[in-house]
């Protein structure tokens, strides 16, 4: 038996734990790598909730909820998110990362009636807490950009639910297969 049979044979050897964490580690993996290409929010928010959302899908809710934390603190690290109000973004990431636990945990729930639902009812959810904290941290006297603001509100929405219709997308297309 060549090498090569041998290495293929111990990988499809797997047990179903081994998969899940060798899953688990490509994931986390991906959502520290995208934020570090550069893009901007519009791009870089709608790839990683579209990736959040297959995740959850594939791999279930709580490898979703360990990525999504990764993603968040990433963006912060890149400096992608608000260009050069980013530092200020700091206080938000924890706010984030709960945002994107909730925006799986609304997915998980409201998907059984029909994924859609799901995708609009956790978008819903991620854009209305992340607005709220943001908004709450402004009144408690410390200060966030006007951009940081913005990028807090309704541009969470759009890039939750984009992601979320790339995902559901990808999900038709593989099922057609």
């Amino acid at each position: 038996m060549s090498t090569q049979t041998k290495v293929k044979a111990k990988l499809f050897a797997l047990t179903k734990e081994q998969w899940q964490f060798l899953a688990n580690l490509l994931s986390v993996g991906l959502m520290m790598m995208i934020p570090m290409l550069g893009f901007n929010q519009a791009i870089t928010g709608p790839i990683i909730n579209a990736i959040l959302f297959l995740i959850a899908v594939f791999l279930g809710a709580k490898s979703a909820i360990i990525a999504g934390a990764f993603s968040a603190t990433s963006a912060l690290l890149r400096g992608v998110l608000i260009g050069p109000f980013t530092p200020a973004l700091a206080p938000m990431v924890p706010f984030i990362i709960a945002g994107n636990a909730i925006m799986i945990l609304g997915f998980e729930f409201a998907k059984k009636r029909h994924m859609l639902i799901g995708i609009a009812t956790g978008s819903l959810l991620k854009y209305a807490f992340i607005s709220y904290a943001a908004h709450a941290i402004v009144n408690s006297r410390v200060a966030l950009p006007a951009p940081i603001l913005q990028a807090m509100g309704t541009t969470q929405f759009f890039t939750a639910i984009t992601g979320g219709l790339i995902a559901y997308t990808l999900i038709k297309i593989k099922s057609a297969l």
